[in-house]
């Protein structure tokens, strides 16, 4: 039997590493007013997404400071099951980590561009349009099944859908307008999350 204070310490650092690592990007990158909210977003689909971000996250610390105070929404779940959460973990993390260094000074938190933005298909790009999606899906997955916790795994649910209707497309529409058909090209040989298996023609303008 997996002790609970496994799970919970395994969480922490899981989350840790993953905020220590954003924060340095999120710093380096310098901060200002568009660093935490632009209008490219939308409104509704930004606040949205922050809204059940925070609850995600404010889930997370409680149940690492007192899983009992989450015991409402605890699901019960196979240890097995918990544990494959580490699996989760360590590829989100790689892969969070290989995304922010093939991203280097481009990465923003929000939909933002600099003047000298420039069109990154190498590293982890070149499998992944979104590489940075693909980690986090993956990191909160980890966290879901750690915490054996519906309402973590929800929040995160929605959050990420918020982020594939709303965001995701206003990001490609971004792209597409500063690249060009240099981005069409990209876009057409590159999934959208996962690799593309069958390659698209430059005249198809299908995401």
């Amino acid at each position: 039997m997996v002790s609970e204070i496994v799970f919970r310490n395994s969480l922490l650092v899981f989350f840790l590493v993953f905020v220590a690592i954003w924060l340095r990007s999120f710093f380096l990158t310098g901060l200002s007013n568009s660093s935490f909210y632009t209008s490219n977003e939308g409104c509704i689909s930004g606040m949205s997404f922050r809204t059940f971000l925070s609850l995600g996250i404010i889930g997370i610390l409680t149940y690492v400071y007192n899983p009992e105070w989450m015991q409402w929404s605890y699901i019960q779940v196979k240890p097995i099951v918990r544990l494959s959460g580490f699996v989760f973990g360590l590829c989100g993390t790689a892969f969070f980590i290989w995304a922010v260094k093939s991203l280097g000074k481009n990465f923003f938190a929000t939909l933002k561009m600099r003047k000298d933005h420039s069109l990154i298909t190498s590293g982890a790009n070149k499998f992944s349009r979104h590489p940075m999606y693909i980690s986090f899906i993956s990191l909160w997955i980890c966290f879901s099944l750690l915490s054996a916790n519906w309402f973590i795994g929800t929040s995160g649910f929605l959050s990420y859908t918020i982020i594939m209707l709303g965001r995701v497309p206003a990001e490609e529409k971004m792209l597409t307008e500063k690249f060009g058909d240099e981005y069409i090209t990209y876009r057409n040989r590159t999934g959208l999350l996962l690799p593309r298996i069958v390659k698209k023609s430059n005249s198809d303008l299908r995401v």
